[in-house]
C-alpha cells in the first residue's frame, strides 16, 4: 500500500481493519502540518515501501522484534501496533534507515499486528512530499517466560542431604530417609496440609494450606524457625531458609555468617537458597543476589534479565529472557560459565556442575570436567520433561516418562531400580547419595546409598501429580 487508502491483497478482516485505522490515523497526522507544508509543489525525492518485515517473539519478556528491509529516502519509519483481540494499540519510532526495533511493554504472551509505515517530513523550504509508504503486516505473540519444568516438580518431591519429602495431592507430606539420633527430624512432618515443600541439607520447609510456612528437622542455625505471616514460596538451603511473602518481599532465617540472611527491600516473583548465599527474582526481570560472594556467586552480571534463578553451592546460574543461561560464581570445573550455548527453558545449579532444559525438550549439563559423571556433561540428554541435579549426579524424566540418571553411582543413586526399567514417572529427585520417583500408578521409589533410610519408602500410595 502507498500514499493513503488501498487495498492489500490476501490480508484478513483484522488486518484490513488495522489498513483503515492506520490510513485514518495518517489522514490525521497529515492535517496536522502547516499549511505551508501542505501547499507546496515541490518534487520531493522518491520515497520507497519498507518491505519484509517480520516480527518474533522476544529477546526479553513482553517484547516483539521486527526486521525490514527500510524504505529509500525515508527520513523515519513508524511502527504500529495492534492487540489481534482488539484490546489497545500503540505507535513506535524508529530512525530513517532503522531496519529493526524491539517494542518492549506489551502484554506478555498476547498476539500482536505490526505495520511499518515509512514517512517523509517537509523540507527546509516547506515542501511536503509523499508522506507515507506502507509495508506488509506482520504479527507475533510478547514473549511470555514458561515456567521451567524443573521448578513446577519442585513442589512435589523433595530430596535434601540425607533425607527425601513428597507432597501428595491431598496436601499431606511424607519423608524418609535420615532422621535418627544423631539427626533432628527433618525426615519427619507434622501433620496438616500444605501447598509447596523444599528440603535443605538436614532440614525441610513448606507452606502450609493457610500461607504460613513452617520447617522441620535441624535448627541449629535457626533454618528452622521461620517468621509468622502469609508466604507464597520457599526455597530451603544448606543452613538457612527463605521465603516470599505473599505481598512479594523476600524474608530469609537461619545461617547468616555472609549475610545470606539479609534479603534486600521490594517484591520478587521467585527465591532460591543456595550454600552460604540466596537469590531472588525480581518482575522486571533483574535478579538480585546476597550473602556469601567469595567465589562472586552473588555478582549478578549487569544489565541482564531472567525469568528463572537456581542458586547453587557457590555459584548461581539464571535463564534470560531470551531463554539464554548465563552463570556466574565458583568456576573450577566449568560448572559457571558466562554464557551456555542453546536456549533453555530451566536450569538447575548444583554443587559442581549445571543442568538446564533445552527449549526443544533436550536438557544439557556442564562442570565437573575429569569426574566420575563427565560423561553426562559431554553428551546431551533428548526429550527431557524435568531435570533434578544432586550433588555428584543428575536425574531426568524423558517424554516417554521413563527415568534415567548419570553422573558418580558410588553409592547407587543412578542405578534406576529396576534397570532397565518399564516403568514410568510422574517426578524425580535427586539428592547427595540418593534419588527418588514416583510412578505414575503412585508407587515412590528410591534407589542409592540407604543409610538412616533414606532410600526406603513409607509403605503407602502417592497419587501421581502432573
Amino acid at each position: 500500500m502507498r500514499n493513503g487508502i488501498g487495498v492489500i491483497t490476501g490480508m484478513p478482516a483484522m488486518a484490513v481493519a488495522l489498513a483503515m485505522v492506520m490510513a485514518i490515523a495518517a489522514a490525521v497526522l497529515l492535517a496536522g502540518l502547516p499549511g505551508s507544508a501542505r501547499g507546496q509543489a515541490q518534487a520531493p525525492a522518491e520515497l520507497g515501501n519498507p518491505t519484509g518485515l517480520t516480527a518474533a517473539p522476544g529477546p526479553g519478556r513482553g517484547e516483539v522484534t521486527l526486521a525490514w528491509t527500510p524504505a529509500a529516502n525515508a527520513t523515519r519509519h513508524l511502527v504500529w501496533s495492534l492487540r489481534y483481540d482488539g484490546g489497545g494499540s500503540g505507535w513506535h519510532e524508529a530512525g530513517g534507515d532503522a531496519a529493526a526495533l524491539a517494542i518492549a511493554g506489551l502484554e506478555a504472551g498476547v498476539e500482536y499486528w505490526f505495520v511499518v509505515i515509512a514517512n517523509q517530513t517537509p523540507d527546509s523550504a516547506g515542501a511536503m512530499p509523499r508522506w507515507s509508504a506502507w509495508s506488509n503486516y506482520a504479527r507475533a505473540a510478547a514473549l511470555a517466560a514458561p515456567t521451567p519444568p524443573a521448578q513446577q516438580a519442585a513442589a512435589t518431591l523433595a530430596a535434601g542431604g540425607k533425607h527425601t519429602c513428597y507432597l501428595q495431592p491431598d496436601g499431606v507430606v511424607q519423608c524418609w530417609g535420615a532422621n535418627g539420633d544423631a539427626d533432628k527430624g527433618q525426615a519427619d512432618p507434622p501433620d496438616g496440609v500444605f501447598t509447596a515443600i523444599s528440603a535443605g541439607d538436614a532440614h525441610t520447609c513448606g507452606i502450609r494450606a493457610d500461607s504460613r510456612i513452617q520447617c522441620w528437622g535441624d535448627n541449629t542455625a535457626g533454618q528452622s524457625a521461620p517468621p509468622e505471616g502469609s508466604f507464597a514460596a520457599v526455597a530451603a538451603g544448606r543452613a538457612h531458609s527463605c521465603g516470599l511473602r505473599s505481598d512479594g518481599t523476600a524474608v530469609c532465617w537461619g545461617g547468616n555468617e555472609y549475610g545470606q540472611t539479609a534479603a534486600p527491600s521490594g517484591a520478587f516473583t521467585a527465591i532460591s537458597a543456595g550454600g552460604e548465599h540466596s537469590c531472588g527474582l525480581r518482575s522486571d526481570g533483574r535478579v538480585e543476589c546476597w550473602g556469601d560472594n567469595h567465589y562472586r556467586q552473588s555478582d549478578v552480571p549487569a544489565g541482564a534479565r531472567f525469568y528463572a534463578v537456581s542458586a547453587g553451592f557457590a555459584h548461581t546460574c539464571g535463564v534470560r529472557q531470551d531463554s539464554r543461561v548465563v552463570c556466574w560464581g565458583a568456576n573450577p570445573d566449568g560448572q559457571a560459565p558466562a554464557a551456555a550455548a542453546g536456549r533453555f527453558t530451566a536450569v538447575s545449579a548444583g554443587y559442581r556442575h549445571t543442568c538446564g532444559v533445552t527449549a526443544d525438550g533436550g536438557a544439557r549439563c556442564w562442570g565437573a570436567a575429569g569426574s566420575q559423571y563427565s560423561d553426562v556433561i559431554a553428551a546431551p540428554i533428548v526429550a527431557v520433561v524435568v531435570v533434578s541435579v544432586g550433588r555428584e549426579h543428575i536425574c531426568w524424566i524423558e517424554s516417554d516418562d521413563r527415568v534415567n540418571c548419570a553422573g558418580s553411582n558410588r553409592y547407587g543413586q543412578i542405578t534406576v531400580k529396576p534397570r532397565p526399567s518399564s516403568d514410568k514417572y510422574t517426578s524425580a529427585s535427586a539428592g547427595i547419595g540418593h534419588t527418588c520417583g514416583v510412578k505414575t500408578d503412585g508407587v515412590a521409589v528410591c534407589w542409592g546409598v540407604n543409610g538412616f533410610f533414606r532410600s526406603y519408602v513409607p509403605a503407602a500410595r502417592f497419587i501421581p501429580v502432573r
